[in-house]
């Protein structure tokens, strides 16, 4: 008992004393703190999904300049940390970086902290262009099926986008265009923009009644369909409509319906929505004696 007590007041000292020391070589280190810097300056690029070259390289140094091997240096993008380094003798340290399916501008940022030495973290970001991959396929990046009139342009001009097999967008690819059924197509073929985006100048429907097809193609990828129903104009001298069906009485005489057609109000055998005028048969109506007026209950 009387030796465990005598020890007691030395383990306190020695404590205090070394408390106290360390407080001072902190104090002192932390006036001293890390430096880290890029070894690389310029743009790094590299095909999605493909791996970085050269390898992002840092270095790191004291106070005075000078190279601080055995750092640990913390490699992190988009939330997700890729393979850390560790300096060596000449203060280097560098990762492996695999950039992301993601076509644009992607950074990758290295960090270095000893809590003994630093105040805060000492941080440097990369930054590199993710470039897309070979050209995979061309989809429609308009509706592809609408409705038109004989020998007029189409409202909506097709539009195709050419993707990667990532669907990021390529550029600089050269779409052509060719119609089948009837009408014409100005100009024949146009070359994606940054957006990977080509678009036909006009689509000019022909004289005949049906439907019309446009073709976009590149090389022997799988083509784009956009079809067009030609229909011929309609002329009317009294329209009505109700909620959910529009009915139109022809000059000619005729009464034609379009609209919801869930009930087949406005044809028996047609879909559950009719987007062209059809033209309705009224019970009890002559031949001879068309109607004048018409009204949607």
């Amino acid at each position: 008992m009387g030796q465990r007590g005598a020890v007691l007041p030395l383990a306190v000292t020695f404590a205090i004393a070394f408390g106290a020391c360390s407080d001072d070589v902190t104090t002192a280190a932390k006036s001293k703190p890390l430096t880290i810097t890029a070894i690389q300056t310029g743009a790094l690029q590299a095909i999605v999904g493909q791996v970085v070259e050269p390898a992002p390289t840092v270095r790191v140094t004291d106070a005075a300049g000078n190279p601080v091997g055995g750092v640990n240096v913390l490699f992190y993008t988009g939330g997700f940390i890729v393979p850390p380094g560790v300096t060596g003798a000449d203060g280097l340290a560098s990762t492996t970086w695999q950039l992301s399916q993601r076509a644009g501008v992607q950074t990758l940022t290295a960090r270095v902290y000893d809590p003994v030495t630093m105040l805060r973290p000492a941080d440097v970001t990369f930054t590199a262009m993710a470039l897309p991959d070979t050209l995979a396929a061309i989809r429609p990046a308009t509706t592809s099926a609408q409705i038109g009139l004989r020998s007029h342009a189409v409202l909506n001009a097709p539009i195709v986008v050419a993707v990667d097999e990532y669907a990021n967008a390529k550029s600089g690819v050269q779409v052509n265009f060719e119609v089948r059924g009837g009408g014409f197509v100005t100009p024949p073929s146009a070359v994606t923009d940054s957006n990977g985006q080509a678009s036909v100048g006009s689509w000019t429907l022909g004289a005949d009644l049906g439907v019309d097809t446009l073709i976009a193609r590149v090389g022997n990828l799988e083509p784009v369909y956009f079809t067009a129903q030609v229909g011929s104009a309609f002329e009317a001298k009294a329209i009505v409509t109700g909620s959910e069906t529009t009915c139109a009485l022809a000059t000619s005489g005729d009464v034609s319906c379009w609209g919801l057609n869930l009930s087949g109000q406005v044809n028996p055998h047609g879909a559950g929505i009719v987007t062209l005028p059809q033209r309705v048969g009224l019970p009890g109506v002559k031949p001879s004696r068309p109607p004048t007026r018409a009204r949607v209950g």
